[in-house]
């Protein structure tokens, strides 16, 4: 828990931008600041898919990950710089301040790690990000606006377009940090795996005393 509010207490995006034959718009100066990761917030999840041969009692094809999901991320991203044109009727042309609220149930970050238990303790690698806005307040700074009625309301209509562009661009900036958290996590829950090979190392173990492995065993002799 300290790994991951440590690495998402500071998360600057790009500039978000848009142009098509439509509009072109940009919002820029946002940095995503999780002070409401808290522990009951976070799911750590272990899925670990293994294929056994039974006549062999090996283990052909193992895979395990970790998933970790944060609910409910709220934060409030204030007096933002956007830029707003309009090229079809009515053409409009703003500029001005913008606050984007992340409220209710917030956004919700997915990190999702597989886990190399290969070794003697587990290693978290090829980290990918999932990013989902869930609820979003846009507050326009009407002082900073030429078209304080229009805008807002024209507005609304791409809302999810403006989600999608934040949600997609968080993603891309978290490259780096998602893989800074997978060191941090190798490091910090070295024991987190372990439970899962001693696990089928019981289930192997088990397998060997069914009448159905016996069976196997001794039709295996026969054929030798």
């Amino acid at each position: 828990v300290p790994v991951l509010a440590e690495s998402l207490k500071y998360i600057p995006i790009p500039r978000i931008a848009d142009d098509n034959n439509y509009r072109e718009f940009w919002v820029d100066n946002i940095v995503l600041c999780g002070y409401d990761v808290i522990p009951e917030n976070i799911r750590f999840q272990i899925e670990s898919d293994s294929e056994i041969n039974i006549q062999d009692i090996e283990t052909k094809r193992s895979h395990t990950r970790l998933i970790v999901t944060l609910r409910s991320i709220r934060t409030e991203l204030k007096n933002l710089e956007f830029y707003y044109k309009r090229k079809t009727f009515p053409e409009i042309t703003e500029r001005g301040r913008v606050t984007l609220r992340l409220t209710g149930d917030g956004a919700s970050l997915v990190f999702i790690f597989r886990v190399e238990t290969d070794k003697t303790t587990p290693v978290f690698v090829n980290g990918e990000t999932h990013f989902n806005i869930h609820n979003m307040d846009i507050d326009f700074d009407k002082d900073s606006l030429t078209h304080d009625v229009l805008v807002p309301l024209i507005t609304k209509l791409f809302k999810r377009q403006i989600l999608r562009q934040i949600e997609k661009a968080v993603e891309q900036n978290m490259v780096k940090v998602v893989n800074n958290i997978g060191n941090q996590l190798t490091s910090a829950m070295g024991q987190i795996n372990r439970p899962f090979l001693q696990g089928m190392d019981v289930a192997r173990g088990v397998i060997k005393e069914t009448e159905v492995a016996h069976m196997l065993e001794k039709r295996k002799q026969k054929l030798e």
